[in-house]
């Protein structure tokens, strides 16, 4: 299998990025890239004839979670204290 010329889209944000992002697979998925949903794409493969709504698999990593917020101090580095 050849990924080297397959398009894969994801959610685009604009009208613009949608039918740049699209034009390799036709006008008529560019408003669909504006409401695809988190993990979902179309994806037109190299060589193939159709473009397909496809579901990415979650990642495996907790790159993203919702109790990171920031405001956690486990994740401070503490520093050494000489006082003691």
């Amino acid at each position: 299998m050849n990924n080297l010329n397959s398009h894969i889209v994801m959610r685009q944000n604009s009208k613009g990025e949608a039918a740049s992002a699209t034009q390799k697979m036709g006008n008529e998925y560019s408003a669909q890239a504006l409401q695809l949903g988190t993990g979902h794409a179309l994806v037109k493969m190299f060589e193939s004839t159709v473009t397909v709504l496809a579901q990415m698999a979650p990642s495996p990593f907790e790159l993203m979670r919702p109790d990171n917020s920031g405001t956690d101090d486990s994740n401070v580095f503490l520093e050494d204290d000489d006082s003691e």
